[in-house]
């Protein structure tokens, strides 16, 4: 996903099969470092692991966008939907670069509504909550979060519905950001099952 070549060439697939654009959705994280217990705390974190969320988290969604506007554009308009995290606003505990890569993605997607308004482009990102991995009293809703709950927003986003929203983040949070504390997520993410 970070490689510029392979993704002008998936985008080029992508127009030739479907015969164009109209709608990206950048969903990827480095969560595997999380997941292995490799993300540590300013003083202790690798420039490579800092890197390597970066590219993940914001070169990729770029390189999608810079590929896909000009097919997007020839088509009269599309939507681009960036998949960001509540960590963009709420510092987790020894996620030094996790919440930094979503914080610049919602920048991204600031940047590409505004430079590309005239052309029809919208672009919208989703602030998403951790969802199942959080217990229920945590939540401000009676229920945690499903990858549906994700999916419903990508469908509105994209839709002619949302035709007014751009440059907007769209919590799907079940209002965890509002909250403006988040739990020791390396912890859940690294604990047994």
């Amino acid at each position: 996903m970070t490689d510029e070549a392979q993704v002008r060439d998936a985008v080029a697939r992508t127009v030739a099969f479907f015969g164009g654009i109209d709608i990206v959705v950048n969903n990827a994280a480095a969560t595997h470092i999380i997941r292995s217990g490799n993300a540590h705390e300013v003083v202790d974190e690798s420039l490579e692991t800092f890197d390597q969320f970066m590219r993940v988290g914001v070169y990729a969604p770029f390189l999608f966008a810079k590929y896909a506007i000009p097919e997007m554009t020839q088509r009269g308009g599309g939507v681009i939907i960036n998949i960001s995290s509540i960590a963009a606003v709420c510092a987790v505990k020894g996620l030094t670069v996790f919440g930094p890569s979503k914080a610049a993605l919602e920048s991204l997607t600031n940047q590409i509504a505004v430079d590309y308004r005239h052309q029809g482009i919208r672009a919208v990102a989703l602030r998403v909550g951790p969802g199942p991995m959080l217990r229920e009293t945590q939540m401000l809703t009676t229920r945690v979060g499903v990858p549906a709950d994700v999916a419903n927003a990508v469908v509105f986003a994209a839709s002619d519905e949302a035709s007014f929203i751009t440059g907007s983040v769209l919590s799907v949070d079940a209002g965890q950001a509002s909250k403006k504390a988040m739990p020791d997520l390396q912890a859940v993410f690294t604990k047994k099952k």
